[in-house]
């Protein structure tokens, strides 16, 4: 009761009815994050096989029975083409599968999605990334995180955004290790804060982090810049070594990295027969 109340609504599953939930005039269409399989199952749709043709028959449905007299709003969780992602977000699928184009939502007044951390993971004027309230990874140190309020009013969309600030950030600082101790330094810090430290010494140093945590409790990682080039290198090296593998061999990678199947003999004869004929038909 309490939750209806509040117009608190949950779906975790797809419904292909599609029946808007109705608040005060507006429509919000709710649409769970479903595989392209369910979707085509459900839809008994064969030609959906991305994430772009799910939603875009699911769109179509949609805007089928839509009343464009009133606000319409779609709440999703996609990874819209041109986002941009960071560490935190779980890979939805493999290569391009996975982006939806921002056409598909063109039918909707508004579209709120979850998925990507950052509330300016895109730039557009009637979709938008919600963002998470804090930050989950360094690879979103640089965010500004913040909360939405959207107000919609015959049609026409206003936001408002109040930006979040935590009592603790999440930083990354870089520095050699007597520059970052030294009190010139760091008493223009917020010590306190999450930190992940990239030291630039190079040769033996003494018990770092322990040094580190004296002045800044809360080091979360540490790591040598020296030993970051050191893995660049080998992975530039392996991307050298790549480059000399054929498409099979690196498509017999990807599916030993994929599966748990053995790669047989009948099953490489089968993808080299399909490369054989993907190559003929682009020579003609």
């Amino acid at each position: 009761m309490v939750i209806k109340k509040n117009h608190l609504y949950l779906q975790g599953k797809l419904n292909p009815s599609f029946e808007p939930i109705r608040i005060k005039g507006v429509n919000f269409y709710t649409i769970p994050y479903a595989e392209p399989g369910l979707v085509r199952q459900l839809l008994q749709d064969e030609s959906i096989s991305t994430h772009h043709d799910a939603m875009k028959a699911i769109s179509g449905r949609i805007e089928e029975k839509m009343n464009r007299n009133e606000p319409n709003v779609l709440i999703g969780h996609h990874f819209v083409l041109g986002g941009k992602e960071t560490d935190s977000e779980r890979v939805l699928s493999v290569g391009g599968s996975s982006c939806v184009g921002q056409e598909v939502f063109a039918p909707f007044t508004y579209t709120a999605l979850g998925h990507l951390h950052s509330p300016d993971a895109i730039k557009h004027p009637s979709i938008k990334y919600s963002g998470s309230l804090l930050k989950y990874s360094f690879s979103e140190a640089s965010q500004r995180k913040s909360v939405s309020i959207v107000t919609i009013e015959k049609g026409s969309i206003s936001i408002e955004e109040r930006e979040l600030k935590p009592l603790k950030d999440m930083r990354v600082i870089e520095g050699f290790l007597e520059e970052l101790l030294e009190p010139s330094f760091y008493q223009s810090q917020q010590v306190e804060d999450y930190l992940k430290i990239s030291l630039l010494d190079e040769g033996a140093i003494i018990d770092p982090i322990n040094q580190l945590r004296k002045v800044y409790p809360n080091v979360l990682h540490l790591e040598r810049r020296i030993d970051r080039l050191d893995i660049k290198r080998n992975n530039e090296v392996g991307t050298l070594k790549n480059k000399k593998k054929t498409e099979l061999d690196l498509f017999e990678e990807f599916y030993s990295s994929m599966t748990s199947s053995e790669f047989t003999t009948e099953k490489r004869e089968y993808i080299q027969h399909i490369m054989n004929q993907v190559k003929l038909g682009a020579e003609e």
